[in-house]
Parts: C-alpha cells; structure tokens; sequence
C-alpha cells in the first residue's frame, strides 16, 4: 500500500510539520488494497476534486491530512463532491493496512 510509505520515511507527523511538506492523501471504500485498477468514474472525481480544491490545500498547514470527498451534488459536468481534510496520525494510517506485517 502506497501510504505506508509515509510511515517507512517519517517517524510522525510532527517530522513532515516541521519539514515544511504537506502529505495529503484519500482513501476510497470502493477501491480497497487495488487502488491501481481504479475504475475511471472514481479517479475521474478524485482528480476533479482534488484539483478544484489546490488553493485550498496549499493553504493548508504543513502536516498530515486525510482528504475526504463525499456525496455527488448536481448532474453531469456540474456534479461536485464535498471535499473536507483532516489532520492525521502516522498511527492512523498504520490501522488501514491491518495485514502489512504478513508482507514484509
């Protein structure tokens, strides 16, 4: 899983703060472990979402954050997601990939 690797490169989320760097990162239900093979609906809405939001995640503080993207609102090329981020632990990404241990 691609966020491990955030928790192999910083001891916590103080070391990416005082770094200056923002990690922000998303998880989606749908997608589970195989992320790669992320049909183009869902990758579609992330990107759109996540490239809509760049002002705000450059005002962001430095630091871990999940970003959620919930609920489509409107149709077609109009359709939006409420987009939110929230301040993460390393422990908290530790807890989505339950079985890591059984491939190190």
């Amino acid at each position: 899983m691609a966020l491990n690797r955030i928790v192999d490169t910083f001891a916590d989320a103080h070391q990416i703060m005082i770094r200056g760097q923002r990690i922000i990162y998303t998880v989606d239900g749908k997608v589970g472990r195989l992320g790669i093979f992320v049909s183009s609906s869902i990758a579609g809405k992330e990107h759109a979402e996540v490239t809509s939001t760049m002002k705000t995640i450059e005002a962001l503080a430095p630091g871990l954050d999940e970003m959620m993207i919930d609920g489509a609102i409107g149709e077609d090329l109009d359709t939006r997601c409420r987009v939110s981020c929230e301040e993460r632990k390393l422990s908290e990404i530790e807890t989505i990939d339950e079985d890591r241990t059984e491939r190190l």
